[in-house]
């Protein structure tokens, strides 16, 4: 540290300051949190689904990135179709399979920068059986 005086500039004092301590936290480590972590769909064909209205063979998901230095989210599922957003947004729909029995499918939301850091929600598929048919 240099302290000048302010009526003569040319005369100056020296200190050497020592910092002791922890230094700042260290910064917490990326994740994702994906939303909703449950949903119910039926498939758009099969049995009586037809009843079923389009809205309930959809789902929107959206992801929450925290901590990440890129926040875009790469989407992913083990069955159906995943439409994404655009990808800064962190949003991606969802859609159920044309035809199948009672099954799970799992919508997975990941870091573009660290693919390591992921979150998953599950989708239970089912068909609609309309009663007395």
């Amino acid at each position: 540290v240099v302290a000048t005086a302010r009526a003569d500039p040319l005369r100056k004092a020296f200190a050497w300051v020592t910092v002791v301590g922890l230094g700042p936290l260290p910064a917490p480590p990326p994740r994702i949190e994906i939303w909703p972590k449950l949903v119910t769909l039926y498939y758009w064909n099969n049995d009586d689904n037809a009843y079923i209205d389009d809205s309930n063979k959809l789902r929107m998901f959206r992801a929450f990135p925290r901590h990440a230095a890129n926040p875009t989210v790469q989407w992913s599922a083990s069955t159906g179709t995943v439409v994404t957003g655009s990808p800064d947004t962190g949003w991606c729909t969802y859609t159920a399979p044309a035809s199948g029995g009672i099954a799970e499918a799992t919508v997975t939301a990941a870091l573009a920068s660290d693919p390591t850091v992921t979150d998953d929600a599950t989708v239970v598929l089912l068909n609609y059986i309309w009663p007395g048919l």
